[in-house]
């Protein structure tokens, strides 16, 4: 029987809460029941608007995608570089755009670095921004339903032709007024959003991005409840990286981008991602989004208790039905005081069966340890495919009372990896997204319907077998480990004459392996193999060598793996 691994964590962040009610002891058979959100709002950052249809429509697909969801959210935050480069009429083009998709009437905005961009000047730009957010200050505080929202932002943009430049610089008196607002609001016992668009260091992505970053963490580390959210990288929030750091004592979440992605593999034009928001009595529900696809991200889906702060993350999400899978999950108090007692209990779908291959219980866990089990799911052959939530409950006593945390993450059940020799143009992919019409198999991208495409065709060369694709594309396969070695013959289709230029890279598991250097159409094939030994995740990609998309057919023909 084949064992998959799939890496769940749950890290259960300990916070200064200390009241909350007693709730069942037992989680044998333990259902979580569903319950109203008492404030759900989305986040989206980097939508970089100008006069161009390409951020308009990314713009509005995503804000689409937002009313879809929720028609009734709460409030809409954009963290940052909402313009691209500050003018008045990119913010007057924010503003009508928002006016032309129906949204909720709370919409906040956060100062980015992209707002100092036209170089005219500290002065300029900071009383454009506070005019069109209508606030005295660029760090400032807006109430709803009882809970605080709270932006920061850069009182300054430079030295330009620095590394620094883009670097968020905070004031004493911003930060002054910080720490006294969250002192305020921390009485509340409520969570507190706080929203930066330039993130901490050792966070997400590398750079010099805030300057007062020590005097900043200082404060936060005192308000565990208080939740940061951080933009300006455009971190992919699905591939390698987590999407969230506790390592600061408080939580830090990724808000990525709507208007491209970087980081996995590479800057991916036609990714867009935002985060959507539930706050219940005790918990808050953090959910990336793909508004490229219109689905849930399961590797950004986080659990924070209002008084534990917890959170779930994905690696390896799938599936397989037929199998036995393994998954961990990981209990992890970063708190300062003690949690006694730790149970932790999972449920799944019917006809599905769980059980622990490890224990499920320890007496205590101290600040910084963390306590994993393994859990093997076994799931019928004829079990749903897609994003399936799974039912799980941690117990515990903090502070001499009991405390119960439950959640439901997603994993993503998928068809079994082949176990021969196989092209990928026989298998079914994980994922595949391409920038003109679908991916093809066995023919050309051809035009932008499915089945339009040629016979494969690389310098004269035809080919039965392999995958049509137009720059920039990504396709993913589950392998689970089983072969040895990827080949294809690599090129520019023949439809499109000398034109085209692209990338071809293969990833495994989070890895680059391979990379092609620039082809073009007047190019033949060029031979790929490449030692896929172990690997779980394959991933085929194809940027558009920075020089546009334009005829950029681009075919991995004969693509095949073999053990």
């Amino acid at each position: 029987m084949n064992k998959n691994i799939i890496s769940l964590s749950l890290v259960i962040i300990m916070t200064l809460f200390s009241s909350i009610p007693t709730f069942a002891e037992s989680l044998e058979g333990t259902a979580i029941e569903d319950e109203e959100p008492k404030l759900t709002f989305n986040v989206l950052s980097d939508t970089h608007i100008r006069d161009s249809s390409f951020s308009t429509n990314k713009f509005l697909a995503a804000l689409q995608d937002i009313r879809e969801i929720n028609p009734t959210s709460d409030a809409l935050i954009i963290n940052g570089d909402m313009t691209n480069k500050g003018y008045p009429e990119e913010y007057e083009k924010v503003r009508n755009l928002l006016e032309l998709s129906p949204t909720s009437e709370n919409t906040y905005f956060a100062l980015g670095n992209h707002e100092f961009h036209n170089e005219e000047g500290n002065e300029i730009n900071i009383e454009r921004f506070k005019k069109f957010v209508n606030e005295e200050e660029v760090y400032f505080e807006k109430r709803l339903k009882g809970y605080s929202f709270i932006f920061l932002g850069s009182e300054s943009w430079g030295p330009v032709g620095t590394p620094t430049k883009d670097a968020a610089v905070l004031s004493e008196k911003q930060l002054k007024w910080l720490e006294n607002t969250l002192k305020m609001r921390s009485k509340d016992k409520k969570p507190i959003f706080v929203y930066l668009h330039q993130p901490l260091p050792d966070t997400f992505g590398e750079g010099p991005m805030l300057i007062q970053h020590k005097e900043l963490e200082k404060i936060l580390s005192k308000y565990p409840q208080a939740i940061l959210f951080s933009g300006h990288t455009h971190q992919d929030m699905k591939k390698p990286q987590p999407n969230m750091t506790e390592k600061k004592g408080f939580p830090v979440i990724n808000t990525a981008s709507t208007y491209n992605t970087t980081n996995w593999p590479d800057s991916n034009w036609d990714e867009s991602q935002g985060l959507y928001v539930e706050v219940y009595d005790k918990k808050v529900e953090i959910k990336g989004r793909d508004f490229n696809r219109n689905q849930w991200i399961p590797e950004t889906h986080y659990t924070i208790d209002l008084s534990s702060a917890s959170t779930f993350s994905f690696g390896e999400q799938y599936l397989f039905p037929g199998q036995a899978n393994i998954i961990t999950s990981t209990f992890t108090n970063y708190g300062k005081k003690q949690i006694k007692n730790l149970e932790i209990g999972l449920n799944v779908p019917e006809g599905w069966t769980v059980k622990a291959v490890s224990k499920t219980n320890i007496s205590q866990l101290s600040p910084g340890e963390s306590f994993d089990i393994e859990w093997q799911l076994t799931l019928p052959s004829n079990a749903d495919q897609g994003f399936i939530p799974l039912d799980t409950i941690a117990s515990y006593k903090f502070e001499g009372k009991q405390h119960e945390l439950s959640t439901k993450p997603l994993v993503r059940v998928v068809s079994t990896p082949p176990t021969a020799n196989s092209y990928l143009s026989d298998m079914g992919w994980t994922d595949a997204t391409n920038h003109w019409g679908p991916v093809e198999r066995d023919q050309s991208v051809g035009d932008k319907e499915l089945n339009d495409g040629n016979t494969l065709t690389i310098g004269g060369i035809k080919y039965e077998k392999g995958l049509g694709t137009h720059a920039i594309s990504d396709v993913t396969y589950y392998l689970g480990g089983k072969f040895s070695t990827f080949t294809a013959d690599i090129g520019i289709d023949d439809e499109v004459g000398n034109r085209g230029s692209v990338v071809f890279q293969v990833w495994g598991d989070g890895e680059k392996v391979y990379e092609s250097g620039k082809v073009t159409g007047s190019d033949i094939a060029k031979n790929v193999k490449v030692d896929i030994s172990g690997v779980n995740q394959l991933r085929l990609y194809v940027t558009d060598a920075n020089d546009g998309r334009t005829h950029d057919h681009a075919d991995w023909a004969d693509a095949y793996i073999f053990k």
